[in-house]
């Protein structure tokens, strides 16, 4: 079974850019390897095992909603 690659770009800033979706490892560093001859910024693949967002607010909610009982008895 092949799995899926995200290929990213790295800038100087430390900043990066998602690129592609490849199917395959050798597809992903022949992509990345592709972007390379027409970039001087850094490349790298990731293979995402789940692909799920958390979305930073929804977890500052939960952790604050887990501890409001905790200050509440405490109090």
């Amino acid at each position: 079974m092949r799995r899926d690659y995200e290929v990213f770009e790295k800038f100087s800033d430390g900043s990066t850019l998602w690129r592609a979706s490849v199917n395959g490892q050798f597809e992903a560093q022949r992509k990345m390897q592709e972007f390379r001859e027409h970039s001087e910024n850094e490349f790298f693949i990731l293979h995402v095992v789940e692909p799920h967002f958390i979305s930073p607010s929804a977890t500052s909610r939960s952790r604050l909603s887990a501890k409001a009982p905790a200050s509440a008895s405490a109090a």
